[in-house]
């Protein structure tokens, strides 16, 4: 699998390595957050088995406030990879108070069937595991105040999503 930070700004590296590894008969995963040029996305869908991709809201002003890009773009990429007939799973990270509320969770779970693309979506849990790094480089972040989510809660979002038909995991 290749990840990263975004594998993507690296793309001559992770094309020549997805190739390579598709000479030798190895297979191939991409972790990508989806912000990237669509020729990109289709370029690699010829030398990828699977992508993971991240989808954290549908609501552009909160994707902008949270990460700092525009959504438009990373959902369009989903469409591309629709058209190529890849296979993607989702992965949702849950964010208290940016997008797990009910009304994120029924959205999300429309786009997917609707997309039909995947049915197949992992629930990644905000918990505090790295807080003590932003400690160590005296670096506030956001996410600092949040507490991680309950079991009873990524539950209850597990359950919404499955309503929709999909096949929901919870981690990884």
């Amino acid at each position: 699998m290749l990840g990263g930070g975004e594998p993507f700004l690296q793309a001559d590296f992770l094309l020549a390595c997805l190739r390579a590894c598709r000479q030798r008969g190895l297979h191939t995963a991409v972790d990508t957050s989806g912000y990237v040029e669509p020729e990109l996305i289709r370029e690699a869908c010829a030398v990828t088995d699977l992508f993971l991709y991240d989808l954290k809201t549908l609501d552009d002003a909160r994707h902008r406030r949270h990460v700092g890009v525009p959504v438009g773009p990373i959902l369009e990429n989903l469409q591309v990879l629709k058209e190529a007939a890849a296979t993607v799973w989702i992965r949702l990270p849950l964010i208290p108070g940016v997008n797990d509320d009910e009304a994120s969770i029924e959205a999300i779970g429309r786009f997917l069937v609707s997309l039909d693309l995947t049915q197949r979506v992992h629930l990644l849990p905000f918990h505090k595991a790295g807080m003590h790094k932003n400690q160590r480089l005296n670096a506030a972040a956001e996410s600092d105040d949040l507490e991680s989510m309950s079991p009873e809660a990524v539950t209850q979002i597990a359950e919404q999503l499955a309503a929709f038909g999909l096949d929901v995991h919870k981690g990884g």
